[in-house]
C-alpha cells in the first residue's frame, strides 16, 4: 500500500506539523496540553476522547481532540507522548515528540480508527 502524496507529511506541507506551526502542539499554545489545561485529560474532568488499545485489547493510551486537525496522545502514566495530525484522507498521521512520523490512523467506522506503523503493520485501534 502506497501512501498518497496528500497524506504524506514529508511531501505535503499542510499535514506536516513541523513546517505548519498551527498544527504543531509544541509551537501553538491552544493545542499544547502543557500550556492549556482544558485539553489535558488529567487536569480537566470535562474531556472526552478515545482509548487506544493494542491488538490484544489492552489499553495503552488515551487520545484527546485538541483541534479540528490535532489529536493528543497520553500514555497510561498520564504523560503526553505523541500527537496526530489530520492527513486529508479522513485519518491522521501520528508523530512522537521528537518530530518523527511513527504511525498513521485509518478510519474504521463509527468515529474510530485502526492504527498502523509506517511499515504498514496493524498495531492498535481506538474505541
Amino acid at each position: 500500500m502506497k501512501i498518497p502524496i496528500s497524506r504524506d507529511p514529508v511531501r505535503t506541507m499542510s499535514v506536516d506539523p513541523f513546517r505548519t506551526m498551527s498544527i504543531d502542539p509544541r509551537k501553538t499554545m491552544s493545542i499544547d496540553p502543557n500550556r492549556t489545561s482544558s485539553i489535558d485529560p488529567f487536569r480537566s474532568s470535562n474531556i472526552s476522547g478515545r482509548f487506544v488499545f493494542d491488538l490484544e485489547r489492552k489499553p495503552k493510551a488515551f487520545s484527546v481532540t485538541a483541534s479540528d486537525s490535532v489529536i493528543l496522545l497520553f500514555d497510561l502514566n498520564k504523560d503526553w507522548f505523541a500527537f496526530a495530525v489530520a492527513n486529508n484522507g479522513g485519518g491522521y498521521n501520528q508523530f512522537n515528540l521528537d518530530r518523527r512520523w511513527i504511525a498513521f490512523w485509518v478510519p474504521s467506522g463509527l468515529g474510530n480508527f485502526n492504527i498502523f506503523s509506517l511499515d504498514r503493520a496493524w498495531t492498535s485501534f481506538t474505541t
